[in-house]
């Protein structure tokens, strides 16, 4: 039995209910950098009374527009522009996050009911391309904090949706609650014969009813991070984008009912793992980073630093190269179609180099390169898993 409103679908935008705009940032190479040090460096110099407004704005090229003047930032400033209020972690880019400095130089009136969200929360955000043109669309990635607006380096603005709600101080001790909408998550659970529980049973209950590991014949609940692992799963279906255009010219992609409890699982549990993938978060990213070194042409010991930037194919057989990022350093074993991957437009394995060019890679930038390098070869898998399930 099922409630349906004569629709084998439902528009992502009616489940998930709220969505904000993606951040803007004035002075964008001011108030953004990979590094956190270098931003409260930034803040002791804006805040420094000895340095001019001119010579702070020659050392960081600032320019004034109408809604932001020197003098004026400055003066707001003052004495408690302080670090730990002031910088927010925020992904820039997929598989790319950075630091801002977000105290006056926030550029959305939307960035109170994101920080409302994201603020020393544990949330999920679903980031979607306010732009759908067409089946080969890819403009989606969940991540941990709120992601710059144009997180997929487009000009286009991003929406986020987070998957939880939380309350404002003054409503006191609530509960967060699902970002889900309520008649769309009763069909989904009368469909499946399933009760919608807003929260994860704690680990060590005795009920085994909601567990992952248990056979789908005998689960009981569902939970929000269930939901959004089914949709992540069916977005990134090879069949889901050969249904009819319709499906994403709405300007938010129509996602099937599930069918049945064990197609539903089935897309739960490679959903859970593509956005563990992409949250870099998975075992199989800590633990197989390894095979893809940086070696040394000639045993070269000198610094990495990135300059010339290009794959080069060392084993025709199969698709595999190396990622040269100098004349004398390079990533062994990358595979083609990991070089060349694409996210919404942005190759992540390309352009986190692209980006950083002139820069010395550090021990850990080195590791998380490999860990990306990882996870877009766990996505490419998890991809062919799902060709083989019936969507919708």
């Amino acid at each position: 039995m099922t409630i349906r409103n004569n629709s084998n679908y439902f528009v992502l935008t009616d489940l998930l209910q709220l969505n904000i705009p993606g951040i803007k940032m004035h002075q964008e190479h001011f108030t953004i950098a990979t590094n956190i040090k270098e931003l409260e460096n930034r803040i002791v110099r804006f805040t420094d009374k000895n340095i001019s407004n001119k010579d702070l704005m020659t050392m960081y090229s600032l320019s004034e527009v109408t809604d932001w003047r020197i003098e004026q930032m400055r003066q707001l400033a003052g004495d408690h522009l302080n670090p730990r209020d002031a910088i927010f972690k925020i992904d820039y880019r997929p598989f790319d996050y950075r630091f801002c400095l977000v105290d006056n130089f926030i550029d959305n009136n939307a960035w109170e009911t994101l920080k409302l969200h994201a603020q020393s929360k544990i949330n999920l955000f679903l980031n979607i391309s306010a732009k759908i043109k067409n089946t080969k669309w890819t403009h989606f990635f969940i991540t941990r904090n709120p992601s710059y607006a144009s997180f997929f380096g487009l000009n286009d603005d991003i929406s986020i949706f987070p998957l939880y709600l939380f309350p404002r101080e003054e409503q006191g001790n609530l509960k967060r609650i699902p970002n889900l909408n309520q008649k769309t998550i009763r069909e989904i659970a009368i469909s499946l014969s399933l009760t919608f529980i807003p929260e994860k049973e704690p680990e060590g209950n005795v009920c085994m009813a909601g567990n992952r590991e248990v056979r789908p014949e005998f689960k009981l609940t569902f939970t929000p991070a269930d939901t959004l692992d089914y949709i992540y799963a069916v977005l990134h279906s090879p069949a889901f984008h050969e249904k009819d255009t319709d499906f994403f010219e709405s300007g938010t992609p129509k996602i099937p009912f599930p069918t049945d409890p064990e197609q539903f699982w089935q897309l739960v549990g490679i959903g859970d793992q593509l956005r563990k993938t992409h949250m870099l978060e998975s075992p199989e990213v800590y633990e197989n980073f390894n095979r893809y070194p940086l070696s040394g042409k000639n045993n070269e010991t000198s610094e990495p630093t990135l300059k010339k930037i290009h794959w080069e194919n060392s084993d025709p057989s199969n698709d595999t190269g190396r990622i040269w990022i100098n004349d004398m350093h390079f990533f062994e074993n990358i595979p083609l179609q990991v070089w060349k991957y694409n996210i919404g437009g942005y190759q992540p394995a390309i352009q986190w180099l692209i980006e950083r060019s002139g820069h010395t890679l550090t021990r850990n930038e080195i590791v998380h390169y490999q860990k990306i390098i990882v996870a877009l070869n766990n996505t490419c898998r998890l991809k062919q898993k799902l060709d083989g399930i019936k969507i919708g």
